[in-house]
């Protein structure tokens, strides 16, 4: 479930994966247990996932990227279209575009509890961070995602009758 959601609809599922589990294998002599066995998962899928995600940007760069009148367009028909499976489908889309635009560190902190639900206490001891800090770069995080949002709704085309 971390790599769905860290990666996001774009990323490779089953690859990232099996990508995981090689290097978690490879590692696992160097484990010491100073962490919990948990917490040193995560940070392998973390790092696995940021690297795929790195490659799938760079593709894209070197293919044209996302056109932003589309990712726009998105937008303003998820928020016409009635509450449905398409719906939750579009605007998972849309958070998704509006995650791909923040930090790394941001990105993965709003993925941790908004989308995985997860407390303070649990990023706190992935993160290997205090309870504090985290609540800080949380409050920094939904700042960012709500001045990338307000972007991307800027950029979209008025809606109206002419």
């Amino acid at each position: 479930m971390w790599v769905r959601r860290l990666g996001g609809p774009q990323i490779e599922v089953d690859d990232a994966v099996q990508e995981v589990f090689l290097v978690a294998h490879r590692r696992l002599r160097w484990f010491r247990g100073r962490e919990s066995l948990t917490v040193w998962f995560y940070r392998v899928t973390e790092n696995v996932v940021r690297h795929q995600r790195r490659r799938l940007r760079r593709r894209r760069e070197v293919f044209a990227g996302a056109d932003e009148s589309e990712i726009a367009e998105q937008a303003a028909r998820a928020g016409e279209i009635a509450n449905d499976e398409e719906t939750r489908r579009q605007r998972l889309q849309i958070i998704y575009q509006v995650l791909d635009r923040m930090s790394e560190r941001n990105r993965t902190l709003i993925i941790l509890f908004e989308l995985e639900e997860l407390s303070g206490e649990e990023i706190a001891r992935l993160k290997g961070a205090k309870l504090a800090t985290v609540w800080v770069w949380l409050h920094r995080a939904r700042a960012e995602f709500r001045r990338h949002l307000a972007l991307l709704q800027q950029s979209s085309p008025a809606s109206g009758p002419e």
